[in-house]
């Protein structure tokens, strides 16, 4: 619908004359069904931490990739990476030479309340 509201206003344009309003909107339709294209591929994206008893469960989608990773919760080490210049800030999460990232779509804030939550919940045993 979108698009063609949009196809029909260049092409009156076009006809009055003012042809490149035709090649703009061609340029912002196919703009914007890339942005349709990468959000989609996206959208079925997530992350799933479980607590059962001494056990710390992720879960993770990303794309095709499934990925499961289990941790004791005595050995699990919670590691925040603050963000520097051009790069985010991070949690990891270590235990038994395995470190798996978790959190990566959430903001900062929430990031590092997450990551003091999880410190907290690890020394209780």
């Amino acid at each position: 619908m979108l698009a063609a509201v949009s196809l029909g206003l260049a092409m009156a344009f076009a006809v009055a004359g003012a042809w490149p309003v035709l090649l703009y909107s061609v340029i912002e339709i196919l703009s914007l069904g890339v942005a349709f294209m990468i959000i989609e591929r996206r959208a079925d994206d997530w992350e799933r931490l479980t607590v059962v008893g001494d056990k710390v469960v992720i879960e993770q989608k990303q794309g095709q990739r499934h990925q499961r990773s289990e941790f004791n919760r005595c050995w699990l080490r919670v590691e925040l990476e603050p963000g520097r210049f051009g790069k985010r800030a991070r949690v990891t999460l270590h235990s038994g030479g395995v470190a798996v990232e978790f959190g990566g779509a959430l903001p900062v804030a929430e990031l590092r309340s997450m990551a003091g939550e999880l410190r907290r919940f690890a020394k209780l045993r």
